[in-house]
């Protein structure tokens, strides 16, 4: 299973980092993730979910709770 964690939205903004860059980053994992048959957790949906970062750039709590129960779901699939 690959992770594909999102991009901190408000700080890649401030970095002038476009949506437009940033979604076709999220394209290409999901497109090479089929190509090799691997399951993503594709978290790009949350770039602004308050609370999802730790800082600028780490994960923060409930970020990693999504990445455990995926972790689990994966495991017992």
């Amino acid at each position: 299973m690959i992770v594909s964690p999102p991009f901190n939205g408000r700080w890649y903004d401030w970095r002038q980092l476009s949506t437009e860059v940033r979604q076709r980053y999220y394209r290409r994992v999901a497109d090479l993730s089929r190509t090799y048959g691997a399951q993503v957790l594709d978290l790009s949906t949350k770039e602004y979910q308050p609370f999802h970062f730790y800082d600028t750039i780490h994960l923060g709590r409930i970020a990693w709770l999504d990445v455990l129960a995926a972790c689990y779901r994966f495991g017992k699939s």
